[in-house]
């Protein structure tokens, strides 16, 4: 058996969608609350997750990097072992930052697959959920911080962007930056 991760919010699905140039699912599930296994009062805290893992007799541990990374803890955990519990799905709270800021969503880790009865590909939403319309977001100029133009060039086998500055015409490279010179 496979498991699978979904959300419970469409925008959210929606974004990682168009985050991995993939399609939105919708999918039906036949579960019992009975077996579902509920980690959303942990939050977002790892070492909570693990610890509700442990208190059912599942051996997990947190992240040392990132506390809040608690799908980060059920990943590492085997999902004979969940199931082994009497769970067919986990639901948890999670986080992404889209560069816009955080977002948090409530989703499911399906443990058993079997549990999904339909599924059908739905439409991507026309918003862009990777540079929301309402803001313009780009890179600044190194001189009059201004939001600058993208100019991709072509150099050998490697790809050189060159930045120019909409506003006072400053030009730069992403090998000057990185400390290569021309």
């Amino acid at each position: 058996m496979g498991w699978l991760w979904t959300s419970l919010d469409p925008d959210y699905a929606a974004a990682f969608a168009q985050l991995h140039e993939g399609e939105l699912w919708q999918l039906t599930l036949d579960v019992h609350n009975d077996a579902v296994l509920d980690l959303t009062p942990c939050g977002l805290d790892a070492a909570g997750v693990a610890a509700r893992l442990r208190s059912i007799g599942i051996d997990a541990h947190a992240p040392d990097n990132d506390p809040r990374q608690t799908h980060k803890v059920l990943w590492e955990t085997p999902t004979e072992q969940i199931r082994a519990a009497g769970y067919r799905a986990v639901r948890l709270r999670e986080y992404t930052n889209w560069g816009e800021g955080e977002h948090h969503a409530e989703s499911v880790l399906i443990v058993d697959v079997t549990t999904i009865i339909d599924s059908e590909v739905k439409p991507l939403p026309a918003k862009n959920f990777q540079v929301p319309d309402h803001k313009r977001t780009g890179l600044g100029c190194q001189q009059c911080r201004k939001l600058v133009a993208v100019i991709d060039e072509k150099r050998s086998t490697a790809t050189v962007i060159t930045f120019r500055c909409t506003a006072c015409g400053h030009w730069w490279s992403t090998q000057e930056a990185s400390g290569v010179k021309q």
